[in-house]
């Protein structure tokens, strides 16, 4: 054979061998993208990737990281029934209804050569199946290798295939809705508000009267707490307590005297109210005539908001109500709201 054919055969086995390794190497890379995308180690999101990679895989990993700060983890959406342990992984699922036995056992996690192993190569019929980096080095850590086998051998298995439900619907499959639920459920905060919504009231006064139960109406203490400079923090009516909802709402002596004159006016005894959402809730119970309690609803909603605007009058136009001119605003302004409604009734037939 000469040199160059010798040249020849030498460099087309390279070449087949280049080709080899290239097809090997590819095969790893997209086995790995395969697993990464699925995540089918089912690792914590933030060790999916790093997040400062920019495009789709970032969003994925920091929604999966929003929901881990909510309480919503894979696991805690699935009940795992074990049977040959092929499809459930170890360390990191929830197998034992204990919790994950990485999370169980953290220190023994990581003297396994493979983290990722699954349940049917850890444990071979009723024998544990051991691979550790070492052997137990003391009596302590001896004792949670007891422990570990202990965990396993009280979990419940059977023959057939690994099974998934989904516990957030009653036939176990997985849908979407079910998670958008539990995601609402988790950021909505329930809060107790005796608000009646009322077709008479004007929708705007409404608006008003749920924010003053909630204190979220533009008060000088309310303005102090959002870092908003108030030259003056006490009533401007009274001069006597703070300028916030409860106080000038329904215990500042105007809005007190007005009161009398309204519950008089309405044939009701005296009351008195330290909150706002007590007031209103007071009206939302009052009287066994629905009728009734819906204009008695009004009235009291047309008190709040004739008080509020009483006392934006004082503060910017310098002008200072009376307890009996705010009585006959409130009564004007529900006669006015009467009289509307009544029409549009008589429009509508």
């Amino acid at each position: 054979m000469s040199k160059q054919e010798n040249k020849s055969s030498k460099s087309k086995h390279e070449k087949k061998e280049g080709e080899k390794r290239s097809n090997v190497l590819g095969n790893d890379l997209w086995r790995w993208v395969v697993h990464s995308i699925h995540n089918l180690g089912r690792k914590p999101f933030e060790k999916w990737g790093k997040k400062s990679l920019p495009g789709a895989w970032m969003n994925v990993v920091n929604v999966g990281m929003e929901l881990e700060g909510l309480g919503i983890t894979f696991s805690s959406l699935f009940d795992i029934r074990i049977c040959d342990g092929s499809d459930t992984l170890f360390w990191y699922d929830d197998w034992t209804c204990l919790g994950s036995l990485a999370s169980i056992c953290p220190h023994l996690i990581n003297l396994d050569k493979k983290k990722s192993a699954f349940v049917s190569e850890r444990l071979c019929g009723n024998q544990p199946n051991w691979k550790w980096k070492r052997a137990a080095m003391d009596q302590m850590e001896a004792a949670k290798f007891i422990k570990l086998e202990g965990i396993m051998m009280g979990a419940p298995t059977s023959s057939g295939a690994d099974t998934w439900r989904s516990k957030l619907s009653s036939d176990g499959s997985f849908y979407v809705r079910d998670l958008r639920h539990l995601i609402n459920l988790k950021l909505t905060h329930l809060v107790q508000n005796p608000i009646v919504w009322v077709s008479l009231v004007m929708t705007n006064v409404v608006f008003f009267v749920w924010r003053a139960c909630l204190d979220r109406i533009p008060t000088s203490t309310n303005l102090t707490m959002r870092k908003v400079n108030i030259a003056i923090s006490s009533c401007h009516s009274c001069n006597n307590g703070m300028d916030e909802s409860n106080h000038i709402l329904v215990n500042c002596p105007i809005a007190r005297g007005a009161l009398g004159w309204i519950l008089n006016w309405c044939q009701i005894s005296d009351q008195q109210f330290n909150s706002v959402a007590e007031f209103v809730g007071f009206a939302a119970q009052w009287g066994r005539c629905p009728k009734k309690r819906k204009i008695f609803i009004a009235i009291i909603y047309g008190f709040l908001w004739c008080g509020w605007k009483a006392r934006n009058v004082k503060v910017f136009d310098k002008v200072r109500t009376s307890s009996l001119n705010l009585a006959d605003s409130i009564i004007t302004l529900v006669f006015n709201w009467v009289n509307i409604e009544a029409s549009l009734v008589i429009v509508n037939l």
